[in-house]
């Protein structure tokens, strides 16, 4: 998906003997002085200044061997000198009739090469830019580009004495008898940072931010970064003003808005000027409208050029004197490939990255730029006919995280330039990308042994284990007594048909008097004052006359729930093996980096126990949740002690494609039950796997009445319709697990754990012969707790967390907004526990 330019250097043969049929030099109307170099230097040729009497005198059939040579050289110090560029176009307009014109254009440093210092005439990129677009609309003529290291009359003449390389749609730059060529090809961007480049609270500058790629960025800045956002654009302020809102309300420290043409350099000038500091700029303004050349109006080529050829070089001259931190720009890879029917845009974008590289060079300010591919979900081009012709042609969508990541990624990176491009490799190559080449595969060898040395044998009699057995079979015990005590109405209300199915299924027990189990288990305290007041509420709630959620949460307290998440020895035991086998799993993998994607990392319990055994040398370890607010948190909780986490939402039922085997180790704890389509969500992560490659995937396995009784009081509970479910439970089974792993194509699975909950560690690799499970009790279920939380959690806080609001009872939405929003930071960062959080629809 990452590609960057490579040059292939090379030696211009000896000048030739001989007349090379007659010349013509064209040069731009503007440009007198160079006129008259030529005029001087080449006294046997024409040289003309493409005036209108110039032009219309092209319009004659060319001679039958005559060579035009369009020549420009415009410095900074010319300006932009729209006239000429016209000019160009009039060319093109006056030879579009003859089958064959054989054109060469010439240029002085007119984009970024390794044979200049720097791309100090980056105006004339436009000429580039339109002279690869129209060698592929008109194959049937010779069209060539060439970029001088020194433009000059008599480096022209020399340079045309010698026979030059033929590469139709790509510039040649030359230096002396030396020449370069670029090729798009494969690249990497380094781990996610450390420190990301954005600073928290930063103030950062979107010129063109008012939607598509700079809308997005905004609200990413505002909603992770907390950034103070200011956005320029043609707009009215109105307009804005609803999306700056939004943006406050995404977490912005502050929104300011400039309505300012980039056209117009002073209103540039003073909108920048309005705020004394600025770490970051962003220029992601555009204008696209597709012609060829042989028919764009004079109308069509300036309004394309303008954003990008005279908005970056108003923003350059409005940066001077500034200490940015970068300027990042957004430009095509049109500027590479030069579509045809996209010349304008083409032109566009080699002059922008070219006013990039003399940014960099000219104002020591970190610019850098992004070449995007194809954009399907937001911007000028997210239509469906647009993607279906997209498809057609094998080019697919980068996605906002995709992007985001990019783009972070980038910043901390040494490249100054890359495309961003998704395709097939045939679509690729048509371009003129060099695909990525397919990842090795593991051996089947070498995964035999992978999961043995990584998961810690599950051993029965250990104190923990039969500890936590205990607690388990005491609390079920004490639930179904418990249950027996409660007068149940004769029916229920529909949607708790599930619920009274579960209930009627569960067994009689016979339970230790709260007293005395409590004095035994004085662990279980909170679970039993929560189980219950649930009990009590339990006819009402069947009945519907009492709303659960008030029941789980009276008064929008979380006091009842706190003890499910807080000093649960259970789902600390659980966690502290899902530590210990990416812990492991790093040991085994010493000498290179770590990648691992955690899922519906939620509040961080699991997090917090995993990241303490690691070894931080090499470790990129990405955050994610469904929900910023979580993010948030985390990075409070972990990003002081551990810098090398990055925070990003993931949707694992819909992951962004930059995923695709990219990680070593994936963390999923009680999220993957609680999506919508489990054997997909598996495949999903199947696929963001690298070959040899984990899933630690740590899930309660067994139907818990404690759970049912609690947090299956709600909706959210009883969503799941497949048949992969525990009877009477939105679980699975481990059995269950380990074939629809196999089915989304994992290998070996080792299970660490009993009957009621297990780590269960499934490798990317060839299938094996999976070693035997040790048989045993029912071991430590997780108290209901961890799988519970899910359904909660849709009840509770779906509105905050950006979820599925028809899982929220419509009254009790803004209270629980309310309730979340007024959570003190100082509140402890372990709970809730790591189990709740999903990633394909539940948080917690």
């Amino acid at each position: 998906m990452v590609f960057a330019p490579q040059w292939t250097h090379g030696r211009l043969e000896r000048p030739r003997t001989g007349g090379d049929g007659p010349r013509t030099f064209l040069v731009p109307p503007g440009q007198h002085r160079l006129h008259q170099e030529l005029t001087e230097q080449c006294p046997d040729s024409r040289v003309l200044l493409l005036d209108d009497a110039a032009i219309a005198s092209l319009a004659a059939a060319p001679a039958a061997d005559e060579h035009l040579v369009f020549v420009s050289r415009t410095s900074w110090a010319d300006g932009i000198r729209d006239a000429d560029l016209t000019a160009f176009l009039g060319l093109v307009h006056a030879l579009d009739r003859w089958p064959r014109v054989r054109l060469d254009v010439f240029t002085d440093k007119a984009v970024p090469s390794p044979l200049f210092t720097a791309a100090t005439h980056p105006v004339d990129g436009v000429y580039v830019g339109l002279a690869q677009a129209l060698a592929k609309e008109r194959p049937d003529w010779s069209v060539r580009c060439f970029c001088l290291a020194d433009l000059t009359a008599a480096a022209l003449s020399e340079a045309l004495e010698r026979p030059l390389p033929t590469v139709p749609d790509k510039p040649v730059c030359v230096r002396g008898d030396e020449y370069a060529v670029a090729s798009m090809e494969p690249a990497s961007l380094p781990a996610w940072p450390a420190r990301s480049a954005f600073r928290t609270g930063g103030t950062y500058v979107i010129v063109g931010g008012t939607g598509g790629l700079g809308g997005l960025l905004a609200e990413y800045l505002a909603a992770v970064h907390r950034a103070e956002v200011v956005v320029i654009g043609r707009r009215p302020a109105e307009d804005f003003a609803p999306a700056a809102q939004a943006l406050r309300e995404a977490g912005a420290r502050a929104v300011h808005y400039h309505q300012a043409d980039l056209a117009d350099g002073p209103a540039l000038k003073r909108a920048l000027d309005a705020h004394e500091v600025v770490h970051g700029v962003v220029h992601s303004a555009l204008v696209l409208e597709d012609s060829a050349l042989a028919t764009m109006s004079e109308r069509v080529l300036h309004d394309v050029l303008r954003p990008k050829l005279h908005g970056t070089r108003h923003l350059i001259e409005a940066l001077r004197g500034r200490d940015l931190d970068f300027c990042l720009f957004f430009s095509s890879v049109q500027a590479y490939i030069a579509s045809a029917g996209q010349g304008n845009y083409a032109a566009a974008c080699v002059a922008k990255d070219a006013c990039a590289d003399l940014l960099d060079h000219a104002l020591l300010i970190d610019a850098k730029v992004v070449n995007w591919g194809y954009w399907g979900g937001i911007g000028v081009v997210a239509k469906p006919e647009y993607r279906a012709r997209m498809e057609g042609l094998g080019i697919g969508s980068i996605e906002p995280a995709e992007g985001l990541a990019v783009i972070e990624r980038f910043l901390a990176s040494e490249h100054r330039r890359i495309t961003c491009v998704k395709g097939t490799e045939e679509a690729l190559e048509r371009m003129g990308i060099t695909p990525h080449k397919p990842a090795a595969t593991v051996s089947s060898a070498d995964s035999a042994t992978v999961l043995d040395d990584v998961v810690p044998a599950f051993r029965d009699e250990d104190t923990d284990v039969a500890h936590n057995r205990d607690l388990a079979e005491r609390l079920e015990a004490y639930t179904r007594w418990r249950l027996a005590q409660v007068p149940l109405p004769a029916t229920a209300i529909a949607k708790y048909a599930k619920l009274r199915e579960a209930i009627a299924a569960m067994p009689p027990a016979h339970s230790l008097p709260l007293d005395e189990l409590l004095r035994r288990y004085p662990e279980l305290e909170g679970h039993c004052k929560l189980l219950d007041r649930c009990l009590k509420h339990l006819p009402d709630v069947l009945s519907g006359a009492t709303d659960a959620v008030e029941v789980l949460f009276p008064d929008g307290s979380f006091e009842l729930v706190a003890p499910v998440y807080q000093s649960n020895p259970i789902a600390d035991y659980f966690n502290r093996i899902c530590a210990r086998v990416v812990a492991a799993y790093q040991r085994r993998s010493a000498g290179r980096p770590l990648r691992v994607l955690e899922i519906g990392a939620g509040t961080g319990s699991t997090t917090g126990f995993v990241l303490p055994e690691l070894d931080p040398h090499g470790v990129d370890y990405h955050f994610t949740d469904l929900s910023y607010a979580f993010l948030h948190k985390a990075r409070d909780a972990f990003g002081a002690d551990y810098p090398f986490l990055t925070y990003e939402i993931c949707d694992i039922e819909n992951p962004p494609e930059d995923y695709t085997g990219r990680f070593d180790v994936v963390v999923a704890t009680n999220v993957l039950h609680a999506t919508s389509n489990v054997p997909g969500t598996l495949r999903n992560v199947r696929r963001a796997l690298r070959e040899g490659g984990i899933l630690v995937l740590n899930e309660i396995t067994a139907r818990q009445d404690y759970a049912t009784l609690t947090f299956g009081l709600t909706d959210g509970w009883w969503l799941s319709n497949d048949p992969y479910r525990i009877e009477h439970s939105p679980l699975l089974s481990s059995d269950q697990w380990r074939s629809l792993m196999h089915e989304a194509g994992f290998g070996a699975v080792r299970p660490h754990g009993g009957d009621g909950q297990q780590v269960l560690v499934a490798l990317a690799g060839p299938a094996d012969e999976p070693s035997a499970a040790v048989p045993a009790p029912e071991a430590a279920g997780a108290v209901g707790v961890r799988g519970a939380v899910e359904g909660f959690v849709r009840e509770v806080i779906a509105g905050t967390m950006r979820l599925d609001v028809s899982e929220v009872e419509c009254s009790s939405i803004r209270r629980w907004i309310g309730w979340w929003s007024s959570w003190s930071p100082s509140t402890p960062t372990r709970w809730p526990s790591p189990s709740a959080p999903c990633g394909g629809g539940v948080r917690a």
